[in-house]
């Protein structure tokens, strides 16, 4: 038989589950070995009969092993052949040549050759070996080779090498490296302050600081560049030294450059020379600073050149702020005369940091002008307003908003062109590409600023958190004569102000002359001004913001003010809103009230008494100084909350100690918290007929979340379109009579849980007034109406109230429910028309409050439950029974709301006349405006007096004794009964 050349080893991986492993080479009883290689490095033999057994092996196909157990997955089982080293072939003289066992023999030496030479390929796979023809290894004894390096001599030859050969080594290799590459021959050296002159070997051409001017503190490397010299190391010796032989190296600018590198000192107030020069290194070598941890203080303004980001290494531990009182940290270059309007500073970052002072500053952190593409996110700001954009020809003084001209296109003047800018539509002469995002800011004050936009477009302002901070804009005068007028351009253009939050601010978004400004997802609380004002703006949304507590206006818009949508947003309004003058006793945009007398009130605190002064428990009020004298001297400069007494009296909580001395002292005026106005419209100079504004405020919430008096909702006279679309509005009037166009009240939702106060009604508009709700949940003063229908200005037009609806429920109750009112004067003709259809009420009553007696024709058509009411004249006049409804149309039915077996159902118009039953009395007093019947004729007093014996005429009327003078109006209605009720 023959041995094959096979390896006679095999490993296998185990699975927690095979028993039987293949053994694919010859083996005999005793050669089998087997060892387990566990998965945590640990190794345990086999033994045969005990962990394993064998069958096979006599033939070069081999046999099987069979362990005990299994082992667990991750376990290497390795088998081999270890035959014993004997010779066991025995041959007897004369005996027959044993060929079996010689051949035995040779097989048993050939399996001990295989199993060597596997030992011997072990054994060289971990062994250190020298090519073939060299010597081996001699390390020399053991104490010899103590505390040294394995290594090889200049020879090749291995030796154990002493610390100054490896160091010579170490050098020789290093030299021979690519000069300054990273982990070439880099060599640390000490201090920046002393490496001037330093001897620097000539193979390294890159040194590692131990720190600028301490160690561990501005730790840099610096590089050797063969194109500086000694000009360029003069100008920046905060960045470049000369080595002792004479090669140049600078700061490592590549990955930016940080301030202590420069010599910047952090934390300490008095080291602003050394942070102002190491600021203007940095920004004069690298396109990235750096600041460190810890706060860097400043003496100067810091001028940033186009191309500069500006970061920090930890956005709450890296701060920056300014010494100087009112002084801001960062401004761009300035502008060269000439070029206001071509010149950019361009791609500028500001990152990841915080900016504060320890008093609160008036000053702008990051004042520039001119930008583009410029981002400030993830910045922290106390103590200062944040961001302000400005336009060269601000700066050089060439633009001035006084010089405009007001005029139609051809005839104004916009004081921007003057100046140089362009009046295309699409002209590129503003700052633009401009993000603020992700900001904490604080300033300190109610009328800080988070951004300020002057003459720039394209700008994202979102997720930013503001306490006294406001954006704002300025993108022309709102005035006509400022560039106001509707065909002159905007100029703060395309802004989308996002999802951010304002807190305790004299207006969150507001702003001059925009076009295309979104403002939506935004938070608004304790705004002491406007909230969201659109001021000569055209184009603009204010979609799903909330604002609570403004303490004039939700919303507003003043001066011109084209397709602007309020949609969608939720206002709340309490006795919290606070306006301008509750503030540090600003007294612009205040609200003050002067009582006329005090006394002591309810256990000694002071009372105050103003007539009908409509303020309530809880609000609060302040007392300036200067304003309280004698004994109530200590009052002033105090927020005092009060308690109502009545309507024309209030206490001041907490004030005992002053009630008993009110007589010796007094107080002549105070500023009280008081935000009432959800939306104001003040068109500021701007005629109906310059067509100037267009305004929908559709789908919004507006709550006045008080114990008693109504919030309001109103409109200047002179706006021209404005639609009030599908509200809901809690214990908010509407007031649109000073105006005087075409207005769309249509859908809203009006409830009221509070009376209105005297003299108030809820609903007051011209133009249409349809399908709206009112429901009516406490009872109301007297004279108060529900809906008030106005007339324009101007006769010839019709308008309507149609499909509306009153409800009642809890205490509800009003005097009028649906009314009409036409001003008095010589505008008012029979040429306008009121239309009064299919409006639901619930007690159907209706009036004329028209002074001057139905100026206007009134057509009835399709109401439920109307009917008349006759209510004093008192209101608006004050001379008898009011018992006439205006122009009634031919065929107008009114029904009777409680017809009587016999009577009629309803009456029917028969003609085109005027409903009154008061007749001409001769020696009978009237009052201007008082019209009355004479026959089939109607008139009325153009100048009261005393009727003499001549009724009044038609066409012309007459002077009946000389001191009345009567105008004719119209035919007497003739009236007919409509279906007979059966007796």
């Amino acid at each position: 038989m023959t041995v094959a050349a096979k390896t006679p080893r095999v490993e296998y991986q185990e699975n927690g589950v095979t028993k039987v492993f293949a053994v694919g080479f010859r083996f005999d009883a005793t050669s089998l070995r087997a060892r387990r290689y566990f998965a945590d490095g640990s190794v345990a033999e086999l033994v045969r009969g005990v962990d394993f057994t064998q069958s096979g092996g006599e033939t070069d196909d081999g046999g099987v092993l069979s362990v005990t157990a299994p082992a667990a997955t991750g376990t290497k089982l390795r088998i081999w052949r270890e035959t014993e080293k004997a010779q066991t072939a025995n041959y007897t003289a004369t005996d027959d040549f044993p060929a079996e066992t010689h051949e035995a023999a040779l097989d048993r030496d050939m399996m001990i050759a295989q199993e060597q030479e596997v030992a011997r390929s072990d054994l060289a796979a971990r062994a250190i070996l020298m090519p073939e023809g060299e010597g081996g290894l001699s390390l020399g004894k053991a104490t010899d080779r103590r505390l040294r390096l394995l290594g090889f001599t200049d020879d090749g030859d291995p030796a154990a090498l002493g610390a100054a050969a490896v160091v010579d080594i170490l050098r020789a290799q290093l030299t021979a490296i690519a000069k300054g590459d990273p982990g070439g021959n880099v060599e640390s050296v000490g201090l920046f302050a002393a490496l001037e002159g330093k001897a620097i070997p000539a193979g390294t051409d890159r040194v590692r600081s131990a720190g600028y001017g301490a160690i561990g503190v501005g730790m840099a490397e610096y590089v050797a560049d063969a194109s500086l010299d000694a000009a360029y190391a003069a100008a920046h010796p905060l960045s470049c030294f000369t080595a002792e032989d004479g090669r140049f190296f600078r700061l490592d600018v590549s990955r930016g450059v940080l301030l202590t590198q420069l010599g910047a000192v952090i934390d300490d107030a008095v080291a602003t020379a050394a942070n102002d020069a190491a600021m203007v290194e940095a920004l004069a070598i690298s396109d990235v600073v750096i600041f460190p941890i810890g706060t860097v203080h400043f003496d100067d303004a810091i001028v940033v050149p186009s191309g500069k980001s500006l970061v920090g290494l930890d956005r709450k531990r890296s701060k920056i702020s300014n010494v100087n009182a009112d002084t801001g940290l960062f401004e761009t270059p300035a502008i060269a005369g000439g070029s206001e309007f071509t010149s950019w500073h361009t791609d500028i970052l500001f990152a990841n940091f915080t900016i504060a002072n320890a008093a609160v500053q008036e000053a702008t952190a990051i004042a520039l002008h001119n930008v583009r593409r410029l981002v400030v996110r993830d910045i922290d700001c106390t103590n200062y307003s944040l961001l302000s954009i400005k336009h060269g020809a601000q700066l050089n003084g060439i633009y001035d908003h006084t010089t405009g001209v007001s005029g139609d296109e051809g005839v104004g003047v916009d004081p921007a062109v003057t100046a140089g800018f362009s009046s295309a539509e699409n002209a590129d002469d503003l700052s633009c590409d401009i993000v603020l995002a992700g900001c904490l800011h604080d300033s300190g004050r109610y009328n800080g600023t988070l951004a300020r936009l002057e003459f720039a477009q394209r700008v994202t302002i979102t997720g930013n958190v503001c306490r006294g901070g406001k954006v704002s804009w300025w993108g022309g005068g709102g005035p006509v004569s400022e560039g106001g007028e509707p065909w002159m351009r905007r100029r703060v253009r395309n802004v989308a102000i996002t999802g951010n939050y304002f807190d305790y601010v004299n207006g969150a978004v507001y702003g001059n002359n925009g076009d295309g400004i979104t403002v939506t997802g935004n938070t608004a609380k304790n705004i002491t001004d406007t909230c969201y004002d659109m001021e000569g703006c055209f184009n603009c949304t204010i979609v799903g913001n909330h604002v609570q507590d403004a303490g004039n206006f939700c919303l507003s818009i003043f001066y011109a003010a084209k397709n602007i949508v309020f949609s969608g947003n939720s206002c709340v309004q309490t006795l919290e809103a606070r306006n301008v003058g509750f503030e540090d006793g600003e007294v612009g945009y205040s609200a003050s009230r002067s009582p006329t007398s005090l006394s002591a009130g309810t256990a000694s605190r002071v009372r105050m008494t103003i007539a009908g002064h409509r303020m309530m428990t809880g609000q609060k009020i302040w007392i300036p100084a200067a304003s309280a004298t004698g004994s109530l001297a200590a009052m002033g400069d105090i927020c005092w909350s009060i308690t109502k007494i009545d309507a024309d009296n209030f206490e001041l909580d907490g004030s005992e100690a002053y009630g008993a001395v009110v007589g010796s002292g007094a107080i002549a005026s105070f500023y009280f918290r008081r935000g009432w106005t959800f939306f104001a419209a003040n068109t500021a100079g701007f005629a109906t007929g310059d067509d100037a504004h267009t305004v929908l405020v559709a789908d919004n919430a507006f709550e006045y979340r008080t114990a008693e008096d109504l919030g309001i909702l109103a409109a200047d006279q002179d706006i021209r379109s404005f639609t009030l679309r599908s509200n809901y509005m809690r214990n908010v009037r509407i007031d649109l009579t000073g105006s005087s166009a075409k207005h769309i009240v249509d859908g809203n939702t009006l409830d009221f849980t509070n009376a209105a106060y005297a003299g108030d009604h809820l609903l007051r508009a011209m133009g249409t007034i349809k399908d709206n709700h009112l429901v009516i949940l406490a009872a109301q003063p007297a004279g108060t109406a529900a809906i008030v229908g106005y007339e324009f200005a101007s006769g010839g037009n019709w308008n309507r109230c149609q499909g509306n609806q009153i409800s009642f429920g809890g205490t509800g109750s009003v005097e009028t429910e649906l009314a009409i009112y036409a001003r008095q004067g010589s505008s008012h003709t029979a040429d306008t028309h009121y239309l009064v259809k299919d409006n639901v009420l619930v007690d159907g009553t209706f009036a004329d409050l028209s002074s001057n007696r139905g100026a206007a024709r009134v057509r009835f058509e399709g109401n439920s439950r109307f009917r008349l009411n006759r209510i004093s004249e008192s209101w608006p006049d004050a001379d008898g029974e009011q018992s006439e409804i205006g122009g009634i149309v031919h065929g107008t039915i009114l029904f009777s709301n409680a017809p009587a077996a016999s009577g009629y159902m309803g009456l029917i118009a028969t003609n085109d006349g005027w409903a009154t039953e008061q007749q001409w009395v001769s020696g009978a007093d009237y009052a201007a405006g008082a019209v009355v019947y004479n026959g089939a004729e109607v008139y009325m007093t153009v100048t009261g007096g005393t009727a003499g014996a001549s009724a009044p005429v038609h066409p012309s009327g007459t002077v009946s004794d000389g001191t009345v003078d009567w105008i004719w109006i119209a035919k007497k209605v003739v009236w007919k009964g409509v279906g007979q009720i059966a007796a």
